[in-house]
C-alpha cells in the first residue's frame, strides 16, 4: 500500500504484461439490503395501513400488489422473496403475485457487505460477484456439490405467503443467466418440479428483452 493509503506500490516496479492481484481486508461497508424492507413495509402500507406507526390519514384501498421487475429488477424480486420479505412485519402477504422479467436463475448483490447491486456474474467476466446463486428453483433442490437443499419460496411458504409467480425469460437468459437452472435440476439431469403458483414462459429468439411492435424502420439520415 502507498504511503498516501490510497495507491498501490511495489518496491521493484511493476512488469509490463503481467496481471497482479491485489488483496485485503476491507473496511466500514456501507449499509446495504435495506431497500428490500422498506419495499416491503411500503407494499404492507399501502395494503394495510399503517396502525403500527401510528398512521391516522386515510386508510389505502390497495387490495392487491404485484411485484414486476426487468433484469437486474427482477433479480432483486428473487432475492426479495429468497431472503423472506414477502411476510410483513406483522406476518402479513407483501406480493401477491411476482412477475420477475429476463431476470434468468439469478439473485444479486443486493443484501451482501460490500454489495454491489449493479454488478452481475457472467462466465468469463465479474466471476466473483453473487449473481446465479443456488437455490434456483421455486421448490426444494439439492446442490450436487455442497449437498445442501434448499428452495427460493422456502420462506415464503413457511409463512404461508407464497405469491403467484410468472418468470418470463428470452434466449440471452439461457445463455447468460443460467435460466434453464430454474425448470431443471442443478445437475442438469433432469426436469425440476414446478411450484403449483408458477409459470415460467419462454420468448425465443429475444436478446434479452423484445422490441415494441411494429418494429419501426428509421435512418440516422
Amino acid at each position: 500500500m502507498g504511503a498516501d493509503g490510497h495507491s498501490v506500490e511495489m518496491p521493484s516496479g511493476f512488469e509490463a504484461g503481467m496481471l497482479y492481484e491485489f488483496v485485503y481486508q476491507g473496511k466500514d461497508p456501507v449499509v446495504a439490503g435495506t431497500g428490500l424492507a422498506a419495499v416491503r413495509d411500503f407494499i404492507s402500507f399501502l395494503k394495510y395501513g399503517g396502525e403500527a406507526s401510528g398512521w391516522s390519514g386515510p386508510r389505502p384501498s390497495v387490495k392487491l400488489a404485484i411485484g414486476f421487475g426487468v433484469s437486474q429488477s427482477g433479480r432483486w424480486l428473487r432475492e426479495f422473496l429468497y431472503d423472506g420479505f414477502n411476510a410483513d412485519e406483522s406476518g402479513r402477504k407483501v406480493f401477491d403475485g411476482v412477475w420477475a422479467d429476463v431476470a434468468g436463475a439469478g439473485r444479486g448483490s443486493f443484501n451482501f457487505r460490500y454489495a454491489q447491486p449493479s454488478r452481475d456474474g457472467w462466465p468469463y467476466l465479474n466471476v466473483f460477484y453473487p449473481t446465479d446463486l443456488f437455490p434456483f428453483t421455486d421448490t426444494d433442490e439439492t446442490d450436487p456439490v455442497t449437498g445442501k437443499t434448499a428452495g427460493l419460496l422456502d420462506r415464503a411458504l413457511a409463512a404461508r405467503v407464497g405469491p403467484k409467480i410468472f418468470l418470463t425469460n428470452d434466449s440471452s437468459e439461457y445463455w447468460g443467466r443460467a435460466a434453464s437452472l430454474i425448470h431443471i435440476t442443478a445437475d442438469g439431469k433432469r426436469d425440476a418440479p414446478i411450484s403449483p403458483d408458477t409459470r415460467i414462459y419462454f420468448l425465443a429468439g429475444v436478446q434479452h428483452f423484445p422490441r415494441s411492435l411494429p418494429l419501426v424502420t428509421w435512418s440516422a439520415w
